[in-house]
């Protein structure tokens, strides 16, 4: 029996939920040529349960009621909590007459029908700024690295001269005790990643700030309202965030109190869920070009980073690399380190990286091209790095958008768009506009709102049993039956 391990993994709303509905309704209710596996044709898909002390099960059975409302513009919820889906799969291959005449009489085979186990990873997509959590094993590495990454990009740098300049003074006064010293840091870093998200900031880590752990509660009015003072930034109670080298020399004691909680963080929160990804076939990197088009040119600086962290952290550790971290560990006597570097002897298990383009239906059928190109440019930022077989792809799982061949950019339609009038980016207002071209290659710079594209909302399926109209979604998952 064939096995696929896959981590499906992405940004907030790149469609990874959607995803993976679609994947199943098709394969559950496969409907003739609406889902080709070229020669293979299905015979039936079981989803399998789940046994994990980590991963919840996948819900599919909510997320499918959701999508079966009576009313149309079904939006899907966003993930709450790291997922595993598994599923058997079970298909027969379709021989040409010849084939099976010479298989008959020679019987070369007893069956033609396959079995494939497939076990998806699925995570919130605010997980993954905390990459470099899992890319550095002491708090020190952690505040250094996320040091760099802010300071090349102006827009965050800026927003955290105020912290910066807050550790600042907090560092050269020795008669404030550590945990004082601590609150009010983590208040000062709090308030400066409540103004990054107002800007629509990708990079806010620790994750848990935007996405708690343990309730999946997400970032509320209420909380910007407060500078997200009841947030938390890591486990709940145990908050860390970070200071550069000259406050770590200065105040050893608040050091070793954000160390300690970083710790436990990285332990609990992050090894678990990357460490799973490592160990995988295949990763499904789902990204919507749309949405960075629509918002700016920092927001591609964002991801594209993203990608270069993520990719190199998951080629980072080799044969001879994981070796010496598992003497090392075992030098420690850390029982936890040692079983996390036990695990990353040999690196990551990963062969195959497909980089998908979602909501392909946003687009013009006159631009898909151009979203491909786009899509193989930033593949290259996480292939470049992991050195893996890369595949770009262009689809909607979803079909939830019409097309207008005839002209297709002068469709008016709404969008949310941040008022004219208050400039508050708080105040989103409906206005129409014309759809966007899509540029052949990435621009050098542009500002929100230059780029505009219809706000998609899923059309409800009539009955449970129905798989929803796709774009080259088997073309993803004949690759994955290859992987």
């Amino acid at each position: 029996m064939a096995k696929r391990r896959i981590a499906i993994t992405g940004l907030s709303k790149a469609g990874k939920s959607v995803f993976l509905v679609s994947l199943l309704q098709h394969l559950k209710h496969s409907t003739q040529g609406k889902f080709s596996l070229n020669d293979e044709e299905i015979k039936g898909c079981k989803i399998l349960p789940v046994e994990d002390g980590f991963f919840k099960p996948f819900p599919y059975e909510d997320l499918l009621i959701d999508l079966t409302a009576e009313k149309g513009g079904v939006i899907m919820r966003s993930t709450r909590d790291a997922c595993k889906l598994r599923f058997r799969l079970t298909t027969k291959r379709d021989r040409p007459v010849k084939e099976r005449a010479w298989a008959k009489i020679g019987k070369l085979l007893s069956s033609d029908e396959k079995d494939y186990i497939f076990e998806f990873i699925d995570f919130p997509g605010e997980r993954l700024a905390d990459i470099e959590i899992f890319a550095n094993e002491s708090f020190a590495g952690w505040s250094d690295a996320l040091e760099k990454t802010f300071r090349s990009h102006r827009h965050i740098y800026e927003n955290l001269a105020e912290y910066r300049a807050f550790i600042d003074n907090m560092g050269g006064d020795p008669s404030v005790d550590a945990k004082e010293c601590a609150d009010k840091l983590t208040a000062a870093y709090k308030k400066a990643l409540t103004a990054l998200m107002m800007n629509k900031v990708q990079l806010i880590t620790p994750s848990s700030f935007v996405k708690e752990l343990e309730s999946g509660l997400e970032f509320t009015k209420d909380d910007f309202d407060n500078h997200g003072e009841n947030r938390p930034c890591g486990i709940s109670g145990h908050d860390f965030v970070p200071v550069p080298e000259s406050f770590r020399t200065r105040r050893q004691d608040v050091t070793g109190i954000f160390a300690a909680n970083f710790e436990t963080y990285r332990k609990k929160a992050v090894t678990p869920l990357f460490s799973a990804l490592k160990k995988c076939d295949c990763l499904l990197y789902l990204v919507d070009i749309p949405d960075i088009l629509s918002n700016s040119f920092e927001k591609y600086d964002e991801t594209a980073r993203l990608l270069e962290v993520f990719g190199e952290s998951l080629a980072r550790t080799g044969w001879l690399e994981g070796v010496a971290k598992f003497s090392r560990s075992l030098a420690s006597r850390d029982r936890g380190k040692i079983s996390e570097s036990f695990d990353n002897i040999g690196g990551g298990s990963i062969k195959k990286v497909l980089f998908v383009a979602t909501k392909s239906d946003m687009v013009s059928e006159l631009d898909q091209g151009n979203l491909k190109s786009l899509t193989e440019s930033l593949m290259t930022t996480l292939g470049r790095s992991m050195q893996v077989h890369s595949e770009a792809h262009v689809v909607s799982a979803w079909v939830s958008t019409s097309n207008y061949p005839e002209e297709p950019y002068k469709l008016n339609s709404m969008v949310r768009a941040q008022s004219p009038e208050s400039g508050n980016l708080k105040d989103l207002v409906d206005m129409e506009h014309t759809i966007s071209k899509i540029p052949a290659e990435w621009p050098q710079r542009w500002k929100r709102g230059e780029y505009r594209f219809p706000e998609q909302a899923l059309y409800p399926l009539l009955m449970q049993t129905n798989p929803p109209q796709h774009r080259n979604l088997d073309a993803v998952f004949r690759s994955l039956l290859k992987a």
